[in-house]
């Protein structure tokens, strides 16, 4: 269903990075365990923690050149072929009103729902405002009926 797509939803899923930071991830900013995300929307370096998954994710994909998402003629992946490719991918799944962006919003709900605070999810995402990081937030509704479950009194 998603194709040539898949690895590059679930990268954008399991690190919550923008289109920009995706576009720019070179293989040197793979670093063990984490990656290293330089030159972000704050100019501040982040260190993003890699889920096991990706790192099979990443050891699969062809090594074309030093970036880690290429075209299929081996250059770097621009910001309109990767979104004409997103779009052809969400129409094909038969998702209505979805963007490339909002995978950002499912990585953070996905941290919230696996017991993440706020505040890691801030820094998972690079916000420099908590408030930000609180537009990101969807709960899941059995989220909510787990908390009130939780209340004991």
């Amino acid at each position: 269903m998603l194709g040539h797509m898949r690895p590059i939803i679930q990268t954008l899923i399991y690190t919550g990075l923008r289109k920009s930071e995706l576009l720019n991830l070179k293989w040197e900013h793979i670093q063990n365990d984490k990656l290293v995300i330089q030159a972000s929307k704050t100019n501040k370096t982040r260190f993003i923690p890699m889920h096991p998954k990706l790192k099979d994710i990443f050891q699969k994909l062809p090594k074309k050149n030093n970036f880690v998402f290429t075209n299929i003629s081996g250059t770097k992946l621009d910001e309109t072929t990767l979104d004409h490719k997103f779009r052809a991918a969400v129409k094909r799944a038969k998702i209505l009103h979805c963007s490339l962006h909002a995978t950002r919003h499912t990585a953070a709900s996905l941290l919230i729902d696996a017991g993440a605070n706020i505040v890691q999810v801030k820094e998972f995402l690079g916000h420099s405002d908590i408030r930000t990081t609180m537009i990101y937030i969807h709960l899941f509704p059995s989220q909510l009926q787990e908390t009130v479950d939780k209340i004991s009194f």
